[in-house]
């Protein structure tokens, strides 16, 4: 007797439900520990998929600490902020100065979340709801037309 096998998922299912699990766990992680972005349209994004306590990254940077500081305080975080910043190269410089500004004043970054945005198509956060979209529509063609 040999092993049943289960139908093999195609790739953009497999996105999708990858999505969907990176998703639970920042909604889940959001109750307990500051989202830092870089921009309001980030911000928004988020929120739409029920993600809270988002602090915008704005200038001058001692702010950005001092926002921190104040929303871990006020409701009750943990000292870790997720720190999602886009991932192009010319960001990429830009999240490791706020990692050590964050760092150096005695709070602890989460870079994990921001790591699963390389294995989409995407590069920033306002992007997420079109891509889900997409590769949605994707998926369902397949299945239901039998595409490859």
């Amino acid at each position: 007797m040999g092993r049943r096998s289960r139908p093999r998922k195609n790739r953009a299912s497999q996105l999708i439900d990858s999505f969907s699990d990176w998703l639970d766990h920042m909604r889940h992680a959001s109750v307990i520990y500051p989202i830092l972005v870089a921009h309001d349209k980030e911000k928004h994004e988020l929120e739409s998929f029920d993600i809270q306590n988002i602090v915008v990254l704005h200038k001058p940077e001692d702010k950005i600490i001092r926002s921190l500081h104040t929303l871990i305080k006020k409701r009750k975080l943990k000292p870790t902020v997720i720190l999602m910043m886009p991932v192009d190269k010319r960001s990429e410089k830009h999240y490791h100065q706020i990692k050590n500004l964050i760092e150096q004043h005695g709070l602890t970054v989460n870079g994990r979340f921001r790591k699963f945005l390389y294995t989409l198509d995407i590069k920033d956060l306002s992007g997420l709801r079109k891509y889900l979209e997409k590769h949605i529509t994707l998926s369902i063609r397949r299945d239901v037309f039998g595409l490859s």
